[in-house]
């Protein structure tokens, strides 16, 4: 089990770093931090060259033992190789990448709106 990213109001985080492959590796759990129930909008940019990037962003309530989906991200879709979601305190986040054409290998960078 890897320690949470935890995000911090307006600074960019690394979640993930060169993927290359489908799955988890190189991914970085992260969270974070609020009033309980609270909904924070969070922003997650996609940097490298690729022609698909896509797979789900899976949530975990139970300290990282079972993880269920969240959300599907495809960075494609986006022109500007960017989403927007709400994510919960008390939660942690993961990128599980399903999909992956790549020339220089992506990484993720999430921030705290």
């Amino acid at each position: 089990m890897l320690e949470d990213r935890v995000l911090m109001r307006g600074l960019p985080a690394l979640v993930a770093e060169a993927i290359t492959a489908t799955g988890v590796a190189n991914v970085r759990p992260f969270s974070v931090l609020g009033v309980p129930g609270a909904i924070n909008s969070i922003i997650c940019q996609a940097i490298g060259t690729f022609t698909a990037f896509s797979g789900n962003i899976e949530a975990s309530s139970d300290g990282q033992t079972t993880w269920s989906i969240f959300a599907a991200f495809d960075f494609v879709s986006t022109n500007a190789k960017f989403i927007t979601l709400d994510a919960f305190p008390g939660l942690s986040y993961r990128f599980n990448v399903s999909v992956i054409t790549q020339t220089v290998a992506p990484s993720i960078r999430t921030t705290l709106k």
